[in-house]
């Protein structure tokens, strides 16, 4: 999670630049000095997490890093909260907070210098011809430049060959001179330069500090041109060689000269299967025979699959073999590629059978700042939610959200400080957690955290499985003022005894996800306009809410979820032209529509008691590309549903409301995939018309959505439904297909047809 971390602050600080006070661009060169470091930071913690399983020691010393990490943190945001809140002393007082923030940076070189020499060399299953011939090609006489590359896929070990070739014997004794050099993406040539040319002289980092790339690119030249080092330039004379990883084949061939390694391999499953077999030795005759034998068998080759074919982490598995099988669980984590290992600690949060809705949990991973994109970049065009959901289904496939709520993810969470539970039994959470959830008992009604916590970042609290137990009002102003650097606050379904929210939400600038969902509020305060960096807003409360017209304050906003029922105050219609960013819009009603113009980005949109076709017709002229929508409406005339066959991206539709009695009038855009129907009541059977929609993969009828006695689906018809759903159509009797319709159908549920009794006979 430091990694994390360090890429908050640098972002915070990125747009407080951009965005703040001209006079902060005094500090512009620091800023640039401290993303420079932050690179490194990030491309160590890259770099040393696969070997994080393998030896204790770097374990510990990665911990180490990420304890600084989050120290620079906590220097830059607490710093940033007294700026934004009272815009007092920035330029000096920034100054400041950079100057002991890359102090801190170079407390973590100091650590990272001094455990260069942990990473111990591992036996490369089934490489030694390949290190072998590297190893002779670097420690040859000849004196011109050879660059070797290994290239192949992210997590297969091509840092781990590398670093074993580096720090080889013979190889040790062939050069004078030794950098190791990490290039991320997004990297500035000038940082690298920096880098290297402090490694190969005795040059402090405050010299180069201040040099151009062209003086820098100079000055590495005749460092190289001094003594043989390796890597090196392309001076002939020196011997130097050079080594580089990378993902791709192309830059690999382009970038030789010499000869070039190949790709980095995984291991088959019948090649794992034997290694840890060969590798356990005896030890087979006591796990694999036996009572419970086949069992055991089974979860073997199931961790083995966890293991993706990567030789370091079987050899990780075979490392645990003395222990019980439970701990072998944790293979399942340390083999998961960095990316993927934040995504999974944060399910460790949610309670045992919770249900866990995916937009929620992608908005929350976004909001920490554990889905991140290229070095850095936080882009706007929705793609951080596509990567989210990228994530999640890995996860999935790797079979991890099934293990969630084990010991494990808990166990790992509290080792690396990045989340404690906490209950009534349990309240006194460490000052210094950063991640927190709470689960309230019946009787909370007074503040469930004993003690203040400054550097809280995310706080959840889950309510008892009644409903009854409630937050204090004061105990909601007290979190406000002693939490300054919370980023996510979700309160699902949590009672506040003033059923309404303090002024002081307004103070926490940090916020970027604010869940609010189910809620029994009566209304929001004005000072929730405060809140400038939020990117998540659920304002799905329990009951009529009454909400500030100050939501076009919100310029970061990415996701706004509105209330079923809600007022506006003064009886205004709620503005909304300021959310040039936004990607979801739910229960859209009591607004400008001209506003929609201004969503470049919009995806996601519901509105709700359309009183004619505007609304829609500016939602399709909307310069973003809509590709779900919902519609809420006591009657959808066919002027309002018409509009519909000009949204031409649309993937996903839902009606909501009558459809006077057909569908036969109706055009629906080709391309939709998935179509909800729900209290439509429809009297003519719909199938001749949807069957035609050669996309459509999911159609579901809900709560009378169709009033009719029977549907019939033609021959040929629906070539491409998977999933169908028949729910509450009380009237239903009789459902035919004809051979050769509903071809792919993989899933027909059933549910409230009380009067339909038969199955149709042509279902595949």
């Amino acid at each position: 999670m430091a990694e994390c971390s360090v890429q908050s602050a640098v972002q915070w600080l990125g747009e407080l630049l951009v965005e703040e006070d001209e006079s902060l661009r005094a500090i512009q060169q620091k800023v640039e000095q401290l993303r420079d470091e932050l690179d490194w930071m990030q491309c160590f913690l890259r770099e040393a997490d696969p070997c994080r399983n393998v030896d204790p020691r770097i374990n510990r010393w990665v911990i180490q890093i990420q304890g600084i990490a989050y120290e620079a943190e906590d220097i830059v945001e607490t710093f940033l909260v007294k700026v934004l809140n009272h815009h007092t002393g920035k330029v000096s007082g920034l100054k400041n907070a950079l100057e002991r923030y890359l102090w801190v940076i170079k407390e973590a070189k100091a650590i990272h210098d001094a455990g260069v020499d942990v990473f111990k060399e591992e036996v490369m299953v089934g490489l030694d011809d390949k290190v072998k011939q590297i190893v002779g090609e670097l420690v040859s006489n000849g004196t011109d430049i050879k660059v070797f590359g290994i290239w192949g896929k992210s997590g297969i070990g091509k840092t781990t060959l590398a670093r074993y070739i580096y720090n080889n014997h013979e190889v040790r004794k062939q050069f004078d001179r030794f950098v190791w050099l990490n290039a991320p993406k997004g990297c500035k040539i000038s940082g690298l330069l920096r880098r290297l040319l402090s490694s190969l002289t005795k040059f402090s980092w405050d010299d180069v500090d201040g040099m151009s790339e062209q003086v820098l690119a100079k000055e590495v030249f005749d460092a190289l041109l001094q003594k043989k080092s390796f890597p090196g330039d392309d001076d002939k004379d020196s011997g130097s060689k050079m080594l580089f990883i990378t993902d791709s084949r192309q830059v690999a061939e382009e970038m030789h000269q010499g000869a070039v390694v190949g790709e980095k391999k995984c291991l088959t499953f019948d090649e794992s299967w034997e290694l840890l077999l060969t590798k356990l030795g005896a030890f087979p005759a006591k796990i694999f025979e036996g009572e419970g034998a086949h069992k055991k068998t089974e979860m073997a080759k199931r961790m083995l699959n966890f293991c993706q074919g990567i030789p370091a982490a079987v050899i990780a598995l075979l490392e645990k073999r003395d222990q019980s099988y439970e701990k072998i669980l944790e293979l399942c984590y340390y083999s998961l590629p960095y990316y993927l290992k934040n995504c999974f600690l944060v399910l460790g949060s949610f309670p045992e059978h919770y249900d866990i809705h995916v937009k929620k949990l992608c908005h929350m991973w976004v909001a920490q700042g554990i889905i991140v994109l290229g070095n850095g970049g936080v882009s706007r065009d929705g793609s951080l939610e596509d990567f989210a959901e990228f994530c999640l289904s890995e996860l999935l496939q790797r079979g991890m959200v099934q293990i969630r709520s084990c010991r494990l993810c808990l166990e790992i969470s509290k080792e690396e400080n990045f989340l404690s539970i906490g209950c009534k039994e349990t309240s006194s959470a460490s000052v210094k957690t950063r991640r927190l959830a709470f689960y309230l008992a019946e009787e909370d009604k007074e503040n469930p955290f004993s003690q203040k916590n400054a550097f809280l970042r995310c706080l959840q609290l889950f309510p008892s499985q009644n409903e009854t137990s409630e937050m204090n009002y004061l105990s909601f102003k007290s979190l406000c003022k002693d939490s300054p650097l919370l980023g996510v606050l979700d309160l699902e379904g949590v009672s506040v005894s003033s059923k309404t929210l303090p002024r002081k939400i307004g103070d926490l600038i940090y916020l970027r996800y604010l869940n609010l969902k189910g809620m029994p509020l009566t209304k929001v305060p004005q000072t929730i306009g405060n809140l400038s960096w939020l990117e998540t807003l659920d304002l799905r409360a329990k009951v009529r809410l009454e909400i500030p017209n100050v939501l076009w304050k919100l310029k970061r906003l990415r996701h706004l979820y509105l209330p079923c029922y809600f007022t506006v105050k003064d009886s205004q219609k709620l503005r909304l032209d300021n959310l040039e960013y936004l990607l979801t819009l739910k229960n859209a009603n009591h607004f400008k529509a001209s506003d929609v113009l201004r969503m470049k980005n919009l995806r996601r949109a519901s509105v709700r008691y359309i009183s004619e076709n505007e609304h829609l017709e500016f939602i399709q002229k909307s310069p973003g590309v809509v590709f779900s929508l919902t519609i809420f409406q006591a009657v959808i005339g066919e002027l309002q549903v018409n509009v519909l066959q000009n949204f031409l991206n649309l993937i996903k539709l839902e009606l909501k409301g009558g459809l006077s009695g057909s569908m036969n009038n109706l055009i629906f855009p080709t391309n939709m995939k998935k179509l909800l129907l729900d209290f439509c009541g429809l009297l003519q059977d719909p199938m001749p018309v949807l069957e035609k929609l050669p996309n459509l993969a999911c159609l579901c009828f809900d709560h009378q959505a169709y009033m009719g006695k029977s549907l019939l689906c033609s021959a040929s018809g629906f070539p491409q439904l998977t999933y169908l759903r028949l729910n509450g159509l009380k009237n239903l009797e009789e459902f035919q297909v004809e051979k050769g319709g509903m071809l792919h159908l993989r899933l027909l549920e059933v549910k409230s047809c009380e009067r339909l009794t038969k199955m149709p006979d042509g279902l595949p």
